[in-house]
């Protein structure tokens, strides 16, 4: 599908979901693709909404640099903040929605196997 291939690779090159107020509308502007497009694709292609969505790229990057050396003195909220989340709940949450475990249990789990 190519939009879903445009979306994609805009969210891994330019990683919107590290901007605060990033919303549907900017992505629509950014990718060109209207909003009243971006939103079905959203919800058929990735069963899910616009915020949800944006979440699951922010967990994913928090994952990879939380891993990078010079993060590691960091705390999970400046990490977290780096990776687009500004609201602890909210982060929290949506961690556990994709991961289905805390932030703190998950990273655990990556060190120990290391």
């Amino acid at each position: 599908h190519e939009m879903v291939n445009k979306m994609e690779s805009f969210m891994v090159s330019s990683r919107p979901f590290t901007l605060r107020d990033y919303t549907i509308h900017n992505l629509s502007r950014d990718i060109d693709i209207p909003v009243y497009q971006l939103s079905p694709i959203i919800k058929s292609y990735y069963n899910s909404n616009f915020n949800t969505w944006m979440n699951k790229f922010r967990v994913e990057h928090f994952i990879r640099i939380s891993q990078e050396e010079e993060k590691k003195e960091l705390t999970l909220d400046a990490i977290a903040r780096e990776a687009g989340f500004f609201n602890r709940t909210t982060f929290t949450n949506a961690f556990k929605k994709e991961k289905g475990t805390t932030p703190g249990q998950y990273l655990k789990t990556l060190t120990s196997v290391q």
